[in-house]
């Protein structure tokens, strides 16, 4: 019996040791923040094998070019278009991942490169290049649990020499073996600049990327160009934190004696507008399989006001109800 439970000790302490770095992960979903407060997130909706490769498949995002100067000559909105990490990412059996962006090229994570391990991260095919370095690998807590973590620094290259003024020089990536991404940048529109663009960083290509940055403004809608934000770490890297996202029956959990208070108004036209108030008590709670039934005693208020702000009707009743929006799924 002790040779039974030491050898599982073993095989379990191997495979904790083993477990390999990774990008993503299938099935949680992961909330990413940025120095302004920019909440995003990491949801792989499904995925599948294809020879020895793995392809996920995140959530989708309207994405496309746009201006409100040039709307009749704006290009169609790709209704379907990918999340931050893209449209699809294939997994290959070597552990490189492999992520489509919106200029139908690829950028490349090998999660299993050792420290001082170099590749192409991507490459627009001309002068401009970026080039990946795992440049430490170490442990942390991540959501509250100790992991194994590696970080992957971004290099960007013109003509062979170092872009220091390449707004995403030295951004860095860090991937976990139990969390996925700790930290991460927008895969999708990397490198934030049209390919071959000398000019960098423009707004209007991605309205997603220009909210991140901070350059949705008047002066957009007024089609007045400017100088905009610039990607930077405080804008443009997010970093995994713990984010629970209530259901709808944690948000509506409510008990017997507890009293909801809610208004509704409408106007009538030139003669004023009507305005209502409730106090809906709960007074019996039924779960169901699927949805918790509220039955509430309802008070109402109701007031018509005129143009000229004097009470005319006043009513209040009294009885038992049971509304629709109080039948919340489970």
């Amino acid at each position: 019996m002790k040779k039974l439970i030491s050898l599982a000790f073993i095989i379990c302490s191997y495979a904790c040791v083993a477990q390999n770095y990774q990008c993503l992960q299938y099935g949680p979903i992961n909330y990413f923040l940025n120095g302004n407060g920019y909440i995003r997130a990491m949801r792989i909706d499904s995925m599948r094998a294809s020879g020895s490769d793995t392809i996920y498949y995140p959530y989708h995002t309207q994405r496309g070019s746009y201006s409100p100067c040039f709307i009749l000559t704006n290009p169609p909105v790709d209704s379907n278009g990918g999340s931050w990490l893209g449209k699809n990412v294939i997994k290959q059996a070597d552990g490189t991942f492999l992520f489509d962006n919106m200029w139908n090229d690829t950028v490349i994570i090998k999660t299993q490169a050792v420290l001082g391990d170099t590749w192409s991260f991507f490459n627009d095919t001309t002068v401009f290049s970026y080039k990946a370095t795992v440049t430490a690998v170490d442990t942390m807590t991540v959501l509250g649990l100790l992991d194994s973590i590696k970080k992957i620094t971004i290099e960007a290259d013109s003509a062979g020499m170092v872009n220091t003024l390449d707004p995403v020089n030295n951004f860095q990536i860090v991937l976990s073996k139990n969390h996925g991404f700790v930290q991460a940048i927008d895969l999708y529109t990397f490198p934030y600049h049209r390919p071959d663009s000398v000019n960098g960083y423009r707004q209007f290509f991605d309205y997603y990327l220009d909210l991140v940055l901070g350059n949705i403004s008047t002066a957009d809608l007024t089609c007045f160009l400017y100088l905009p934000n610039l990607p930077d770490t405080v804008n443009s890297i997010f970093r995994l934190f713990p984010l629970h996202n209530p259901t709808m029956l944690e948000i509506n959990n409510f008990s017997v004696g507890d009293v909801l208070e809610w208004s509704d108004y409408y106007y009538l036209g030139s003669s004023g507008y009507h305005s209502e108030a409730f106090l809906d008590t709960i007074y019996s709670v039924t779960t169901g399989t699927y949805s918790t039934f509220y039955t509430t005693t309802e008070h109402t208020n109701t007031t018509d006001f005129s143009v000229s702000g004097i009470s005319t009707t006043t009513t209040f009743s009294a009885g038992h109800d049971t509304p629709e929006f109080m039948q919340i799924p489970r």
